[in-house]
């Protein structure tokens, strides 16, 4: 092995202090490519991983690693937390990514809301849930909703949310009023 490329996950390892199992993740990641790498790839990819400052018990307290190996002091606790919600986003975004275009044409060329959830395999709460981690997104379904929606409905009425129309005005009428607000 030269000190210029390293060819193996087991030597990329040794050069970063992590495990070869850690370098593996990063390669499905895609924060490196195929071997071989370069020490300043290793250290790149290994700004942006999860361990830091050693690892398991040799980790800072603050640091997810450090969390793993058993730590469960306020500030481990934090570092996991923080950690857990960048992998929670980035799955959501991988699963989000490929539909969110083909949901929104479909919502608005009037499909019903139920039936486009159905037909993308989205539960009503997950669609929820993405439009809450992303704005730009929620925006856009708004959009759609609303060019998709039944002109002759009374919208933004408990009429409305009856007969299944989620735009904008039904979902703000029916928030109000499904938690004891003014109906």
């Amino acid at each position: 092995m030269t000190t210029s490329r390293v060819t193996t996950f087991a030597a990329a390892a040794r050069l970063v202090g992590v495990t070869p199992l850690t370098i593996r993740n990063w390669r499905k990641k895609g924060w490196l490519g195929e071997p071989p790498w370069t020490a300043s790839q290793l250290t790149r990819a290994s700004t942006r991983g999860r361990q830091s400052g050693g690892r398991g018990s040799e980790a800072a307290h603050g640091t997810a690693s450090r969390w793993r190996s058993g730590c469960d002091c306020p500030d481990c606790n934090a570092a996991h937390n923080a950690d857990l919600v960048v992998w929670r986003d980035a799955r959501a975004t991988d699963r989000w990514r490929p539909i969110e275009d083909d949901l929104c044409v479909a919502l608005a060329s009037g499909v019903p809301y139920r039936d486009a959830l159905e037909q993308f395999e989205v539960s009503p709460t997950a669609l929820t849930g993405h439009r809450r981690r992303n704005p730009a997104f929620a925006a856009r379904i708004d959009e759609a909703l609303m060019l998709g929606r039944d002109p002759d409905l009374d919208h933004g009425s408990a009429s409305g949310w009856r007969h299944k129309c989620r735009c904008p005005e039904c979902r703000e009428h029916h928030d109000r009023t499904a938690h004891g607000g003014p109906r």
